[in-house]
């Protein structure tokens, strides 16, 4: 076995071991750092794919939401509402045993609203219509229900028969949907006025609500 060599190292030996030595310790040091910034990498960017995925996944329940929101709001279901008239509930009111009843029926295959106006006993009735307004309020036609030939003398009996479809929404309500109507209707803004020759605009009145 040959023997260790001990001897002291001469200074320049000690300075390329020192540079040896700090070389080897900016290796390491290097090498930590770049795997520290993989981590980083691999770390932020499975967290942008995360988030973006959550904010697609948002968005998605957002826009389906809004989209089912607006077919409930346009949709109509099958329903039927009804407006007792009286003379009293006439703006300003009017003296009279006469009576009426408006039946509108709403039919979801058809888009169509069906509607039936009677009255009872009441003089010379000219003109029937659907207004916007609320009760007390003198309010604008929506819908025309009856415009002649007026009946003569007293009248008992379907004042007024058919079919409401969109096309026949007038006032602000024209270029508009049965929908708009029934929105009307469920605020408690519809009303129905049967007129007369004596009172032309509204001998008998009532509020229309859904049954």
């Amino acid at each position: 076995m040959s023997p260790v060599d001990r001897r002291p190292l001469t200074p320049r030996a000690r300075a390329r071991e020192k540079r040896r030595k700090e070389i080897r310790r900016r290796r390491l040091v290097a090498g930590g750092g770049l795997l520290v910034l993989i981590i980083l990498i691999i770390v932020l960017a499975a967290t942008c794919g995360g988030s973006d995925q959550a904010t697609t996944t948002t968005s998605e329940g957002s826009g389906g939401a809004t989209s089912s929101s607006d077919t409930t709001s346009t949709t109509l279901g099958a329903a039927t509402y009804v407006a007792e008239l009286t003379g009293d509930q006439a703006v300003p009111p009017v003296e009279t045993q006469a009576t009426g009843t408006l039946i509108l029926s709403y039919d979801p295959e058809t888009g169509s609203m069906a509607f039936s106006l009677g009255v009872d006993s009441l003089s010379d009735p000219q003109v029937a219509a659907i207004f916007e307004g609320a009760e007390g309020e003198e309010g604008s036609a929506v819908v025309t229900l009856f415009a002649g030939p007026a009946k003569q003398g007293g009248f008992t009996g379907t004042l007024a028969e058919g079919t409401i479809t969109d096309d026949d929404l007038t006032g602000s309500l024209s270029g508009g949907t049965l929908a708009d109507l029934v929105t009307l209707i469920n605020d408690g803004r519809a009303y129905v006025t049967v007129g007369t020759a004596k009172h032309p605009t509204e001998a008998l009145r009532g509020t229309i609500a859904e049954q």
